[in-house]
């Protein structure tokens, strides 16, 4: 299962990959699962019992997965549980939400602003993952005409500290909108607005940073900038980027390299799949750490380049050899990067690769699987619980990926 994932969400665009992937799991679901044995009493009850048990294991899977995803991950198991706790008003709400993923749907526009408006007084989980989702959704499909309500639900984000976590939402779904169409200059400058007022209030308030602890918050959403900024102009070297990596070199900001380097680089080389833009913002303070007196500090910033390019060199081996050769590095150091491969959990390779599949495939690709997606999340609000609603999900899942009745539905 894990393998499959992550070749998938590698290459969720290729339909050749796609249908061989359906394939085999076809035939293996119908092996598990004993589909074309023939029917007896005995056999019912044994089938039955099997797929009790394969959906127990894929809902062991997904919450493993959801552990090893990367630090910014923000999912996990309590924090879905708590929404089947809410009062009836809330699951309206989230019903509404929900169906703002509909970007043609049947709906009051103000209706939908005033929602939108309303979830930031809340954090729950899948509360707050849905209204964001379908931000994302409406954003990407109007980005002008979305701008200024963007612009609103930031302002007033900014006026609580129980709303700052969904600073970090709204952040994302602007930069949903450049990975589309990096070339929009309103957007691109709101987005860097954005960013100068997150790094301010993390670095005061880093709890209320989602996705867990962040050593350096004052880092918050590099990755967007460095991804679009290069992706517009060819170059990193702006004053509003170098400015912020001279003074962490300056101050030998142990923290701000770990987490440029195993956070914000790591979604633009892996995530995004573009090591070219990741090794540019290297090459900004790659020299100065070599070149440096080998001091405690020093030495360990040297270590994270050293493991970031060793992990990059599995993925990418022709770019970080290039990329050693232009700058000159140490026959030592070289030796490092190629012989220190670091492990890599299912959850890593598999990274925000499913998020983009979700947004530019479910949710902006297919009309048919949007509406699937919409149905599912929506029959979260009647479930008792995680579990219930995760099976129901799950059968569907499998169902598509056979392309039949595979699970049938609990009576």
């Amino acid at each position: 299962m894990g393998l499959s994932a992550a070749i998938f969400f590698e290459h969720f665009n290729d339909e050749t990959v796609r249908g061989r992937l359906q394939s085999i799991w076809r035939e293996v679901i119908a092996k598990i699962l004993h589909i074309r044995e023939e029917s007896s009493r005995l056999w019912e009850f044994f089938r039955e019992f099997l797929r009790e048990r394969l959906l127990s294991f894929v809902i062991t899977v997904i919450f493993r997965l959801f552990r090893e995803f990367p630090s910014y991950n923000f999912m996990n198991k309590q924090g879905f549980e708590a929404f089947f706790h809410l009062e009836a008003a809330e699951k309206a709400l989230y019903k509404r939400l929900v169906h703002y993923m509909d970007v043609e749907g049947t709906y009051s526009r103000e209706q939908m602003g005033n929602d939108f408006l309303e979830v930031l007084k809340t954090n729950n989980l899948l509360l707050v993952s849905v209204e964001h989702t379908s931000l994302v959704a409406q954003a990407c499909h109007a980005p002008l005409a979305c701008l200024p309500f963007l612009k609103q639900l930031f302002e007033e984000a900014k006026k609580d500290v129980i709303s700052y976590p969904h600073l970090s939402y709204i952040a994302n779904s602007v930069s949903s909108v450049l990975d589309r169409d990096p070339m929009i200059d309103e957007v691109f400058n709101f987005m860097v607005y954005i960013i100068e007022v997150c790094q301010v209030v993390y670095a005061m308030y880093p709890q209320a940073l989602p996705g867990g602890r962040c050593k350096a918050p004052e880092i918050f959403d590099l990755a967007a900038y460095t991804f679009h900024q290069h992706r517009r102009k060819g170059t990193l070297r702006t004053a509003w980027f170098e400015t912020r990596i001279q003074k962490a070199l300056s101050e030998k900001n142990i923290a701000y390299f770990e987490e440029l380097l195993n956070r914000e680089l790591s979604v633009v080389a892996f995530d995004s799949q573009r090591p070219d833009i990741a090794l540019d913002a290297l090459e900004l303070f790659f020299q100065p750490i070599m070149k440096a007196h080998s001091g405690n500090e020093n030495a360990e910033i040297r270590q994270l380049i050293q493991f970031f390019l060793a992990r990059l060199r599995v993925h990418y081996p022709d770019e970080v050899e290039d990329f050693l050769e232009e700058q000159d590095a140490p026959e030592e150091f070289r030796l490092q990067v190629r012989t220190h491969e670091p492990p890599e959990t299912v959850g890593e390779l598999i990274g925000l690769r499913s998020w983009f599949f979700l947004r530019d495939s479910v949710l902006l690709g297919s009309p048919q699987l949007r509406s699937l997606f919409i149905h599912l999340l929506e029959k979260a609000a009647d479930c008792k619980n995680a579990h219930e609603w995760i099976e129901y999900f799950i059968r569907h899942a499998v169902n598509v990926i056979y392309g039949g009745e595979a699970l049938r539905e609990s009576k």
